[in-house]
């Protein structure tokens, strides 16, 4: 993990009620990351997204305890002070369809097949009381027209669905099938399996779940 120097600015305390809900627009709900990602990070991802409000323009930054994470993110708390400083969060790009930014264009630094960065901050604040010590994060700017003010095209469903949810790809498949239903109670989807490999980031060689029932035991 990058560590950097924070602003000024006092970071926001996450808000974790039952009903914060995940909003974003269908295009990014489809996109594809640059590289293989956790369960962890998709949790991340989701929670900072729901924590956006109607009419905000921004992104702000968060701060939690490992306390308050590991009980936002229904993950054990030693586990997940061990892992997230391992992690390279703010190496997790996602590739948005028909994405045309003229400021992500500028960059020189980054080929644009990478994708938009999704979080443009992440820092460890250690404390000797592991209970104390924090992550304070933010979403990458670049994503604001995918997330705040959308006005249809977009996919929304509660935070809980993930919370609860210990699979990466199930975090994945709750989202697109979130799209699906669009307000409807109830929906059938029919879908080649390879398909919903590649819909899930699931790499279709060196894998072995040719059959469904085994590809819904080991990867969903």
């Amino acid at each position: 993990m990058k560590l950097k120097l924070m602003k000024n600015s006092k970071p926001k305390d996450l808000y974790t009620a039952k009903n914060i809900e995940v909003v974003l627009d269908n295009d990014f709900a489809k996109g594809e990351f640059s590289r293989k990602f956790t369960t962890l990070e998709l949790k991340l991802m989701y929670l900072l997204i729901s924590q956006s409000k109607k009419g905000d323009n921004t992104f702000y930054s968060y701060r939690a305890t490992f306390k308050e994470l590991s009980e936002a993110l229904d993950m054990n708390k030693t586990q997940l002070y061990d892992s997230i400083g391992d992690l390279e969060l703010e190496e997790l790009c996602v590739r948005i369809r028909g994405l045309d930014s003229e400021e992500f264009r500028k960059r020189k630094n980054r080929r644009r097949k990478d994708g938009i960065p999704v979080f443009s901050r992440v820092t460890l604040v250690s404390d000797e009381d592991n209970d104390a010590s924090s992550v304070e994060f933010k979403l990458n700017r670049e994503l604001k027209p995918f997330v705040l003010n959308l006005k249809g095209n977009f996919v929304k469903y509660g935070f809980v669905y993930v919370k609860t949810m210990k699979k990466k790809h199930s975090i994945r498949l709750q989202t697109f099938l979130a799209e699906e239903l669009k307000g409807r109670k109830e929906v059938e989807v029919s879908m080649k399996l390879n398909d919903m490999k590649r819909l899930l980031g699931v790499p279709l060689k060196g894998c072995s779940y040719d059959s469904f029932g085994m590809f819904n035991d080991r990867v969903l």
